[in-house]
Formats: C-alpha cells, structure tokens, sequence
C-alpha cells in the first residue's frame, strides 16, 4: 500500500505538474482603490437572477474559459 501524503502542500508529483506562481502585489492608489470600489458597486447593482435560458448553443471555447476561471476560486484544495 502507497504511503498516504499528508504535507499540507502539493505532493512532488502534483507540484511537477502544477508549478507555484509567485503572487505579486500591485499597491493600488486610494483613489484607484475608490474608482475599483465605485465601478464594482454599480457593476453588482445592475447583476440580476436569470431562471430562464436561451436555447441558442455556447461556443466550447467559452464553456472552457468559464470552467478555468470557476477553478482559480479559492478552496480548501488551493491552501
């Protein structure tokens, strides 16, 4: 039976695999930050539930880009 990995980060074969990317932070101005603030409020003001969907078929493209971008939220598996 394979020893069971429990270091709290990636195991060699997924970091091989997956290399680490170095956050690197931009400090934004106060008034940068403001602009941000302002431009995410109304962008969260106008966001509305849709229960009804078209029927027309979404480029692959597109689905795989939503799928990407859903997989970069953080998780318990992103520690």
């Amino acid at each position: 039976m394979a020893e069971k990995y429990e270091h709290p980060y990636p195991s060699p074969e997924l970091e091989s695999q997956h290399p680490f990317v170095t956050y690197e932070h931009v400090r934004l101005t106060e008034e940068e930050m403001a602009n941000r603030g302002r431009d995410f409020l109304q962008e969260m003001e106008s966001r509305r539930s849709v229960r009804m969907f078209s029927s027309d078929p979404v480029p692959q493209e597109l689905i795989e880009f939503a799928v990407k971008t859903a997989s970069t939220a953080p998780s318990g598996a992103h520690k």
